[in-house]
């Protein structure tokens, strides 16, 4: 039941982000199943993106309890390039951190009304 309140919630994210000429056809091609909303999603990360939203799905994946919006972009201001271990950047530091987790072309469709990430 849960993947069915989770792929209508990921669609009508997805239809919020269209403008009002492109809905009928993206209702005609939303993904069928939960998963398929995934890959979409993924799909959409810019390549620009793509390594600082993989650096997220590390943290989400390996904490022991939910994180925080502004938990999460904090890991934004590490530079994980810098050799080990990770340095970090305190100007690197989004101003918005909402904003910054749940950048339309960085996002993934999780709940943020709480605030929070969860695995």
């Amino acid at each position: 039941m849960y993947d069915r309140f989770r792929w209508v919630f990921c669609q009508l994210v997805y239809l919020r982000r269209c403008i009002p000429a492109r809905i009928r056809r993206a209702l005609d091609e939303l993904p069928e199943t939960l998963d398929e909303t995934y890959e979409r999603t993924l799909q959409e990360i810019d390549d620009q993106n793509w390594e600082y939203a993989h650096h997220i799905f590390q943290c989400v994946a390996v904490a022991s309890r939910p994180l925080r919006v502004e938990e999460l972009a904090e890991f934004l201001a590490f530079d994980f390039n810098a050799g080990s271990p990770p340095s970090f950047q305190a100007d690197w530091r989004p101003d918005d951190p909402g904003r910054a987790v749940r950048c339309p072309r960085a996002r993934v469709c999780f709940p943020l009304s709480k605030r929070t990430i969860r695995k």
